[in-house]
């Protein structure tokens, strides 16, 4: 046992057995998702809720920290006896007085317990297991995390097929790719029950993924941005459709496809400006402030100078700002993307780009 300080809270930990984290551990705790826990915190205060569950709670640092800086009501919840424990020595230890912890299977939960206005959905591995029900419990805002990055981007696409029904694109913007299949998944249940789901602000952070959904009204909108981003390998074109080409409009050869998957925008930049506001630490203000640039571009996938590099035969890979400065100079958009630092989000084609 140890203790960890995240912003005002102070948590009790169990030791992990070894330095890999593992659900074998007696209550996982993740200290690389302190970003993530940092970004829900500031998520939060810029909407309105007043009321939070969190449904796979573990070692309690997510929704510990949501009720020691929020004046919301707090519902943790964990099958695992041991958390359960945990949590309460936690709840103590800082005086908590707005949170309370029930030990369940997270679906026994969902099926017991009244809506929330915030449901949020952080396992180890795939949240598709805890989808159906949590959609038609939640009444204002969803967030969904996906460790299950492997399959989703495209290294296990039979995985991803089984459980995401969508088929992913190994390629270097994949991990924007998977958020998107991940997007569509949620929305198919959200869809089942005539629940609109908008995502309104999405990030990826190492080996995990995340998203917040808005609960809106506009199912129709939801279907008419599904569709499937075309590839291809040869000259590197692609672009997003409601349906699959085949042939590519640019160098005429074959294309790959991932889909389906969510072709509309994936951050609301009023909800991004609200987030900057709040109290939050260097790198997480440093984060938001390159999803704030590239969410002003609204295309899917992105450009990898390393990969435009390798493809045309290029002698030096060029510096990032001076690439961004130029493609600028031609009248098109451009800025960094946060899934890779080597890679631009812009409006440009490829021809754009590989020119000389």
């Amino acid at each position: 046992m140890y203790y960890v300080n995240e912003g005002s809270l102070k948590l009790s930990v169990i030791e992990p057995k070894n330095t890999r984290l593992s659900k074998k551990d007696l209550v996982f705790y993740n200290p690389a998702a302190k970003i993530s826990r940092e970004l829900t915190l500031a998520f939060l205060k810029s909407v309105k809720v007043k009321d939070f569950l969190d449904l796979l709670s573990a070692s309690g640092a997510m929704g510990l920290r949501i009720a020691k800086e929020l004046p919301i009501k707090v519902l943790l919840n964990d099958a695992n006896p041991e958390a359960v424990k945990l949590i309460k020595k936690n709840i103590n230890l800082n005086k908590i007085k707005n949170a309370e912890v029930v030990n369940k299977s997270a679906n026994k939960l969902l099926k017991e317990t009244k809506k929330f206005d915030y449901i949020d959905i952080d396992p180890f591995g795939p949240p598709v297991p805890f989808l159906d029900l949590a959609v038609q419990k939640v009444s204002k805002y969803l967030g969904v995390t996906s460790t299950d990055t492997s399959a989703l981007s495209g290294t296990y696409p039979k995985a991803c097929l089984r459980k995401y029904k969508s088929v992913p694109l190994k390629n270097e913007f994949m991990h924007e790719t998977g958020i998107r299949i991940l997007i569509k998944r949620v929305q198919d249940f959200g869809i089942k029950h005539n629940i609109a789901l908008e995502p309104v602000f999405s990030f990826h952070f190492e080996r995990y993924s995340r998203v917040f959904f808005k609960v809106t009204r506009n199912i129709e909108k939801i279907r008419q941005n599904l569709g499937y981003v075309c590839y291809c390998n040869e000259c590197l074109w692609r672009k997003s459709s409601k349906i699959r080409k085949k042939s590519c409009p640019n160098c005429k050869g074959k294309l790959n496809y991932a889909g389906k998957l969510w072709i509309g925008t994936i951050w609301d930049n009023k909800i991004i400006d609200k987030m900057l506001e709040q109290g939050i630490s260097y790198g997480v203000r440093k984060l938001l402030k390159k999803i704030k640039e590239e969410a002003k571009i609204n295309t899917v996938g992105f450009y990898d100078l390393h990969t435009i590099s390798k493809k045309y035969k290029k002698e030096t890979v060029p510096k990032i700002e001076k690439v961004i400065e130029n493609i600028k100079k031609k009248g098109f958009k451009a800025s960094r993307t946060h899934f890779s630092p080597t890679g631009i989000r812009t409006n440009a084609r490829i021809n754009v780009l590989s020119a000389k």
